[in-house]
């Protein structure tokens, strides 16, 4: 990372996490390339601009939202520009595949960016307000710990091994293609109704076998998936434009005023108008 402001530090054998502050006003660089495998979850603050790039490949996305996390695995060639506000985000480090935790090896892992994963981000302020209140008993922060290592073994981007096993009794998974197609259908097509019909066409599926495949390789379901993305084209339009919220209601993709109020409201805490007055 550039020049963070660290403000918590968790240290075991079987997991490491710090919690950081940066500033980026500017175009800003983070790079690593490291033993372990390295999972960067966004906390919270606006990033305007995201390109990240691993082991040569690159890709543009949206503004990080509060939950998406990057997994680098380990040996991975991680590259990352970013600009924006204040932002903070939590890393976590843990052994290779060599390494004995407490639950059980941490196998081989795929690279994944801007995987939404709201339960890590719970468990990450868990650990957070553990610490803050531990002293000197530690205990608090290391079962919680152990709850973040056993959720990242439950994860799609998960061992070869637990891949291949799933495969084997017909459980449909995405391939890195099918991803990217999925997600660069979704990112261009927000303003208009998508149907689960395209969805599986694209991905070569029926509708229920998308179902499963989805969720496995995005962590949420379809219809989650493209609310999520569309709250976020809202607020960005909702800091950047002074269109009227009807007009960004429509360009978001939702339908009417009061579908893009309610739906705002219930997953960012406030309604628009007051996100629109604070920016």
């Amino acid at each position: 990372m550039a020049n963070p402001t660290q403000i918590y530090d968790f240290n075991q054998f079987w997991l490491k996490c710090s919690i950081s502050t940066e500033n980026i006003p500017a175009l800003t660089t983070w790079k690593m390339n490291l033993p372990v495998h390295t999972f960067i979850l966004h906390l919270s603050g606006d990033i305007d601009h995201l390109e990240t790039e691993m082991d040569g490949k690159s890709a543009f996305y949206d503004p990080p939202a509060p939950g998406d996390l990057t997994v680098v695995p380990a040996g991975c060639d991680y590259q990352t520009f970013a600009q924006g506000g204040l932002v903070k985000y939590a890393v976590f480090h843990l052994p290779g595949a060599d390494k004995e935790t407490p639950t059980s090896k941490v196998e081989e892992i795929a690279p994944c960016i801007c995987y939404l994963d709201r339960r890590l981000l719970k468990l990450a302020g868990d650990l957070y307000r553990a610490g803050a209140s531990a002293g000197m008993d530690t205990l608090a922060e290391e079962e919680v710990s152990i709850k973040i290592i056993e959720h990242i073994h439950t994860q799609p981007w998960k061992a070869n091994s637990t891949r291949r096993s799933r495969e084997s009794v017909g459980c449909p998974r995405l391939s890195n293609s099918q991803r990217r197609l999925l997600r660069e259908f979704v990112h261009d097509s927000l303003q208009r109704k998508i149907r689960l019909a395209d969805l599986s066409f694209l991905a070569g599926m029926s509708p229920n076998q998308l179902l499963v495949a989805f969720r496995e390789g995005f962590g949420t379901t379809p219809a989650q998936y493209v609310l999520e993305y569309r709250l976020r084209r809202a607020r960005r339009l909702l800091r950047d434009s002074r269109q009227d919220l009807l007009t960004i209601a429509l360009r978001s993709g939702f339908g009417s005023h009061s579908h893009f109020t309610n739906a705002y409201s219930r997953r960012f805490g406030h309604p628009p108008s007051s996100f629109r007055w604070r920016s």
